[in-house]
């Protein structure tokens, strides 16, 4: 009976002991635990005294979340693969960080590729750097449906691509003044485009006749269809000359010596019908005188016969 007992306490005595022995490490021994600071799982705390190198985080971040770094009271911050050293209690806190949206780019029909982006909040759209296709140019980024311009401030909290957007490139519409002089501004336009007047100064003696385009003759207010570069010429022509009889103007000597010698005219005119009048009268005296002779010659001719 008293070998019994005594066996007992000595189990006894042991099994304390032992319990003693582990509570005593337990509560002073040094150690590095983990805390998960709102993500979810478990990590095994790590009892050791001296260096340690940091693990992978095995927790599970919360939604949205990723894991960023651990915090180490008294190491500031310090990333899976670092070494701390445990010569106390130490807890290894993990830090998450909000997963960015990521920014990728689309070149819309071009060529080429551009990096994405990782970013949250703020995000200024950056220049294209997308090959365009041929004859077209970048306008813009396709941004959720807006058109946005490089350089524009937009908010990211989600994913988006941006999609380059082209346009044809315009025809570029010059205009020469030929042998005239000055300057027309050029014109950027796709389609139909309707001819302006001409602002060239024309060459002397010369005015406007029309537009040469494509070898064309054109008149201000026409249109014509510009799908590439042109160039427009003036064209110009003689300024027509009327021919007009412009009444002289007589001064009052020509007048004064025209009226007298109008009259002199006209008695001389006078003059020449008097002598035929007087010419004609003398004509049928001549000739009355003559028939008178004739007939008294006759009847005396005639009375000698009757003798």
């Amino acid at each position: 009976m008293t070998k019994r007992v005594f066996g007992i306490l000595i189990i006894l005595s042991i099994v304390l002991s032992l319990s003693i022995t582990v509570c005593a490490y337990d509560e002073y021994d040094p150690r590095i635990s983990f805390d998960a600071n709102g993500g979810t799982g478990s990590m095994e705390t790590v009892y050791m005294n001296g260096n340690f190198k940091l693990p992978e985080c095995g927790f599970t971040p919360p939604e949205g979340y990723r894991f960023k770094h651990w915090y180490v009271e008294g190491h500031s911050l310090k990333y899976p693969g670092d070494t701390v050293y445990v010569a106390d209690r130490v807890v290894a806190k993990a830090i998450w960080e909000k997963i960015p949206a990521k920014v990728s780019f689309d070149n819309g029909g071009g060529s080429g590729t551009m990096d994405e982006v990782e970013i949250y909040g703020d995000y200024i759209l950056p220049a294209c750097s997308f090959t365009a296709p041929d004859g077209k140019r970048f306008v813009g980024w396709e941004v959720n449906g807006e058109e946005k311009q490089p350089g524009e401030l937009i908010n990211v909290n989600d994913l988006f691509v941006a999609t380059a957007i082209w346009e044809q490139i315009p025809g570029k519409v010059t205009f020469e003044c030929g042998e005239g002089n000055g300057e027309m501004d050029s014109v950027e336009i796709l389609g139909e485009y309707t001819l302006p007047e001409c602002d060239f100064t024309s060459p002397d003696g010369q005015q406007f006749k029309c537009w040469q385009v494509n070898g064309e003759e054109k008149q201000p207010g026409e249109s014509i269809q510009v799908d590439q570069d042109l160039t427009i010429c003036a064209l110009w022509e003689s300024i027509p000359v009327e021919e007009t009889e412009e009444p002289t103007e007589e001064t009052e000597d020509e007048v004064e010596t025209t009226a007298p010698k109008t009259a002199e005219g006209n008695e001389d005119s006078d003059e020449e019908d008097d002598d035929s009048f007087n010419m004609l009268w003398i004509v049928a005296i001549v000739v009355g005188v003559a028939a008178v002779a004739s007939v008294t010659v006759m009847i005396i001719v005639m009375k000698k016969n009757k003798k």
